[in-house]
């Protein structure tokens, strides 16, 4: 027997600059981050609202952030490219990551190879939109998930694959979402 290492065909996203919004931002709790350590990260969903796939649906591109606002992080970045603005620090302990869902962005989409073969859609940059530019509402429904404040509405609409993420964080996540971890993985020493 021999398993398929393909994915299926699917469309990739076109290159260029073009608006997008955030519908979907995900904490997926503590990730194992190899040579930086353990580290607390989201999964930011964007729509691409001027380009629809051949059925109609608008692309969709995600991008991992870890969850911390410091001048250096790269989430604090990309809200100041999108905000065209410094944030200060009293921005960053109130930040609202549920009300920036559906904040109106632009992106500059990249071909890079995928490690698995074939070519991969990425957000290479991040902008404001220029003043008087008209983008598109949302089509997809939006999605937040946040570990400190758990809601199994939203929880339960995430896609499996990101929703394993979350699972796959340890026994701090398993117990912030009901399940039970294994008595050893309470145990720190």
């Amino acid at each position: 027997m021999k398993a398929s290492i393909s994915s299926g065909e699917y469309e990739v996203a076109p290159t260029g600059l073009t608006p997008m919004r955030p519908f979907m931002i995900i904490d997926i709790g503590i990730q194992d981050k190899g040579e930086y350590g353990m580290k607390r990260q989201i999964i930011m969903g964007f729509e691409l609202v001027n380009r629809p796939m051949k059925d109609g649906r608008p692309f969709t591109l995600i991008e991992f952030f870890s969850l911390n606002l410091s001048s250096n992080a790269n989430l604090c970045k990309f809200l100041e490219a999108i905000y065209g603005k410094t944030m200060p620090d009293d921005a960053k302990d109130d930040f609202d990551f549920a009300a920036f869902l559906g904040t109106p962005c632009m992106g500059n989409i990249i071909h890079k190879p995928k490690k698995m073969g074939g070519t991969g859609a990425y957000i290479g940059s991040y902008a404001q939109v220029e003043e008087g530019r008209e983008v598109p509402e949302l089509q997809n429904e939006k999605i937040f998930f946040d570990l400190d404040n758990i809601d199994l509405v939203e929880y339960d609409k995430i896609k499996p694959g990101l929703a394993k993420l979350i699972n796959d964080g340890g026994a701090v996540n398993a117990l912030r979402i009901g399940a039970t971890p294994m008595v050893d993985d309470l145990d720190p020493f």
